[in-house]
């Protein structure tokens, strides 16, 4: 009996509610400088070295536990950005601080019946956020005093306050909402669709992304691709150009759209898997589940890769700590080339500290990961389109946007974009392939779920 409470609150599941829970605590319950927000940092560690010692899976899906760990891992940074940078709080409605120039920290301006609106936050006229001490946090980071305002509210309503900024990673439609988050249409930022369509439509994205997960492992399963095609010494490429056959550069080719396709499916189903529960339920308006991943048609670089077509939900929670880094700690000016370089770098490395953890809780070692090489070459791939693209300008200028030069121009971009994943995603992702190649005895991918295993048995 102990084993099974032991296993039960050691389930990614478990630990996740409690991580969600601690930052709804100590947004919804305390002030923006309260000294319990950083005293208690260390037990989101500790929760996460506890989920990686338990090494629990849920045996009903390898998908599922890959998500759920996934998210799992990475709430101690959701909790450094929202409750120790941003401050997220009750008491103001929002963050008291803010990183980017075109966003302004929140304010309470007022009360209604005793009680402050808090729901989508407000920006303020001055362009800061009161604290509880009566002071005024700007976004350049200066203090003003002001009148100490008062914020009555009821235990639930501090809850769902708290719960609102655990869950919600982009805060959309809000003026603290992340940069590049997609709308339901480009041409009218305006426009929702009704309850009904966008219900049809989610279930149709999980079919589909379902489908295509579920058929190409049954079929991986099948054709039983050697998994010595992606041992480890297969991982350089030019320095073994001799030795690389023709089925290795496919096989390179071919894996960073692959791994691309299933990452985006999975975060697919579980985001619109939740959308269908909260807005069929009335928890939500369709309004807060807009699109999770920009236009394919953005894919032409990795700047724009990363930066407008994959999912920002972690956005600023990595680049409010390069900005820290790079003003706070280093004191470089706002703008300039060492400025921009340092706040990538800080930024990736974060992003490569997210995925660590994320492996870890995924059975890898510290030494097998190698999300530190992949993310910190990634800003070295930056860099270089920066420079090519930057040499260009200066000496043929830029082409208008709808011209046939930049039509080819994104068409060069994208070969380029293709080949430096060809070239880098299997430093990190060859070992988890060939971990699953090699483990035939751990099932479909979808577990339980897996429709094309059981047709598959039945012929």
């Amino acid at each position: 009996m102990a084993s099974f409470w032991w296993m039960l609150a050691t389930n990614p599941v478990t630990l996740l509610v409690i991580e969600g829970l601690h930052v709804a605590v100590m947004t919804g319950f305390t002030s923006p400088d309260s000294f319990w927000r950083l005293a208690t940092l260390p037990f989101q560690f500790w929760l996460i070295w506890v989920g990686i010692k338990a090494e629990h899976a849920l045996h009903y899906s390898q998908m599922i536990t890959g998500m759920v760990t996934g998210i799992a891992m990475t709430y101690p940074m959701d909790y450094i950005g929202r409750v120790l940078l941003q401050k997220w709080s009750y008491e103001v409605g929002g963050p008291a601080q803010t990183f980017r120039p075109s966003v302004t920290a929140v304010a309470p301006e007022h009360k209604t019946n005793g009680h402050a609106s808090h729901h989508n936050g407000s920006a303020t006229t001055n362009g800061g956020a009161k604290h509880a001490n009566g002071k005024v946090k700007q976004a350049n980071g200066t203090t003003t005093k002001k009148g100490q305002v008062a914020l009555p509210g009821s235990f639930w309503a501090k809850l769902a306050f708290g719960i609102d900024v655990a869950t919600s990673r982009r805060h959309l439609n809000r003026p603290s909402e992340v940069k590049n988050c997609p709308h339901f249409s480009e041409k009218d930022h305006a426009y929702t669709p009704s309850c009904r369509k966008f219900i049809l439509s989610s279930i149709a994205t999980i079919i589909a992304c379902y489908a295509f997960l579920d058929i190409n492992d049954a079929n991986a399963q099948s054709n039983r691709v050697p998994h010595e095609l992606f041992s480890q010494d297969k991982i350089p490429f030019f320095s073994r150009l001799s030795d690389v056959t023709l089925e290795e550069f496919f096989v390179r080719l071919t894996v960073p759209v692959m791994i691309a396709a299933t990452a985006y499916c999975m975060l697919q189903i579980s985001y619109y898997g939740v959308a269908i529960v909260a807005v069929g339920l009335g928890v939500t308006g369709v309004e807060e589940w807009r699109p999770l991943f920009g236009s394919v048609f953005e894919i032409y670089s990795l700047r724009n890769f990363w930066g407008k077509f994959w999912h920002q939900m972690y956005r600023d929670l990595i680049t409010d700590p390069a900005h820290v880094i790079a003003h706070d700690v280093l004191g470089l000016p706002a703008r300039g080339l060492v400025t921009k370089y340092v706040k990538l770098l800080v930024a990736v490395l974060v992003s490569a500290f997210f995925h660590l953890l994320i492996d870890l809780g995924n059975g890898h070692t510290w030494s097998e990961s190698q999300a530190f090489y992949f993310y910190t070459v990634q800003a070295l791939g930056v860099m270089v389109e920066d420079a090519v693209v930057a040499l260009w300008t200066r000496c043929f200028g830029k082409p208008d946007p709808k011209s046939r030069l930049a039509g080819m121009q994104r068409h060069v971009g994208a070969v380029w974009l293709w080949a430096f994943m060809a070239w880098t995603v299997p430093s990190w992702m060859y070992l988890h392939i060939e971990r699953r190649a090699a483990a035939v005895d751990k099932g479909p991918l979808m577990g339980m779920f897996s429709i094309s295993s059981w047709v598959l048995g039945k012929i």
